[in-house]
């Protein structure tokens, strides 16, 4: 693993790839506490008590499939089509109100200078696109490609074989632009370089970001 210290030297590095696919939550927007506990706080909306536990065990996972274990253990509505619908719209006026991390406007404007940027992310794009209305930054990914959208999950590499066919570009040409560690070797099994983004959720995961990441950087502290 390489540490990104400078934005000369970050500018340098993704210059080599052809197209970047940048995550979004943790890694542009500072939304990890929201979503940590977004699902107790959706169970209890509904006068059930959550069960110890849930949380973590939905971390990382699209919408989708949290909505699946949520329908799963707690029978809401009739599917977890539904389920996932209404988590929806219990974020939606969350969502758009959650602000940039520091230096990602900057991290997405060379971005955009260096390559072809598409949004990578486990979030609908009915979350995603006024999010990125509001903060002004739609304009810098070229598409947007959602996991729960798609139902193609990052944590299967189903996402990452996805971008790469329909990009029509090999893994080669890819740069996967991630705050997650499950992303994060996911990728590394692919063969398909990523950067990792110092970020909340990830900051006690030093040890392996250093074995699986292409490239770490704090963009927020870059110089």
């Amino acid at each position: 693993m390489k540490e990104i210290k400078t934005w000369d030297e970050l500018k340098s590095i993704i210059s080599k790839y052809y197209l970047y696919a940048t995550d979004y939550d943790g890694t542009i927007i500072d939304s990890m506490p929201t979503w940590y506990h977004f699902a107790s706080e959706y169970v209890l909306s509904k006068g059930i008590k959550p069960k110890p536990g849930l949380d973590d065990s939905i971390k990382y996972k699209s919408n989708i499939d949290a909505a699946r274990i949520i329908y799963k253990d707690y029978n809401i509505l009739h599917n977890a089509a539904e389920v996932c619908e209404d988590i929806n719209r219990f974020m939606c006026d969350v969502y758009p109100k959650i602000p940039l991390k520091r230096n990602s406007l900057e991290l997405l404007k060379l971005l955009s200078v260096c390559g072809r940027n598409v949004l990578s992310s486990a979030t609908p794009e009915v979350l995603l696109v006024p999010s990125a209305q509001a903060l002004q930054i739609l304009g810098y990914y070229k598409d947007i490609y959602s996991a729960t959208d798609l139902d193609k999950s990052k944590d299967s590499g189903a996402l990452f074989k996805y971008i790469l066919r329909e990009e029509n570009i090999n893994k080669n040409q890819m740069l996967v632009i991630e705050d997650s560690i499950t992303a994060m070797k996911v990728c590394k099994k692919m063969g398909i370089d990523t950067l990792i983004v110092a970020d909340y959720s990830n900051k006690h995961n030093i040890k392996e970001i250093k074995k699986y990441a292409t490239y770490y950087a704090d963009i927020e502290n870059l110089i």
